[in-house]
């Protein structure tokens, strides 16, 4: 990893960190899943911190460092959660957390996202969370994280 772009990850991962403590879930039961920034988003870095809200729904909170330049502000990202993995996602996916898109002006940025499955569920199969820009910015995948297998 590039020194430039350790304390962008540790700047990503540290709110990351101070979210987790203003939930009422255990740390044993927040899983953070690191998000892979695609080619033409290369040097950015991003997480999403997944934490169970209940039997039935799971918080998703997503932390990015940046954007492509091309990208126009205020950015909007669309968030889904697609089975399989990031190298081999399905067609569509299976989860669509487009409530909000707005990201902001400032980056780093965070949004909150709730999927209306448990984190026990989207633990169980093979998903990726992938972040996606506007249609009005290409509507490309600049982030995809794998969400792993409970073990």
């Amino acid at each position: 990893m590039s020194v430039y772009l350790r304390p962008t990850c540790m700047a990503v991962f540290g709110l990351a960190v101070a979210c987790v403590g203003a939930t009422a879930a255990a740390p044993s039961e927040v899983v953070n899943v690191p998000l892979a920034a695609a080619p033409q988003n290369a040097g950015k870095v991003a997480v999403a911190t997944m934490v169970p809200t209940g039997e039935s729904s799971t918080e998703v909170v997503v932390f990015v460092s940046g954007l492509p330049s091309q990208v126009s502000y205020p950015a909007r990202l669309y968030t889904y959660i697609y089975p399989g993995t990031c190298g081999n996602l399905e067609s569509k996916p299976a989860f669509d957390l487009n409530k909000r898109v707005k990201l902001g002006e400032l980056v780093p940025s965070r949004m909150w996202k709730t999927v209306p499955v448990s984190m026990t569920e989207l633990r169980s199969s093979q998903y990726a969370i992938v972040l996606r820009t506007s249609p009005a910015d290409g509507f490309v995948n600049v982030f995809c994280g794998n969400i792993t297998r409970a073990g």
